[in-house]
């Protein structure tokens, strides 16, 4: 698979919901990982809510590092 198909079929950002399914969490527990500091960062777009690919990248080196 190339770079450009891999870059045509990545989201470039992730809803919650879609976050969570990704690392098989319920909204709740996100929401509790927000809370306490240890969520990946979000963009507000007018009501949407969303985490980019690259918070989304940051937050699993972080959590890999901790663990």
């Amino acid at each position: 698979m190339t770079d450009q198909t891999n870059a045509a079929t990545q989201p470039a950002a992730y809803s919650i919901d879609e976050w969570c399914r990704r690392y098989g969490i319920c909204r709740a527990t996100f929401y509790n990982m927000q809370k306490a500091g240890r969520a990946p960062r979000t963009i507000k777009l007018n009501k949407l809510v969303r985490i980019s690919v690259e918070a989304d990248q940051e937050w699993r080196k972080a959590s890999e590092v901790a663990a």
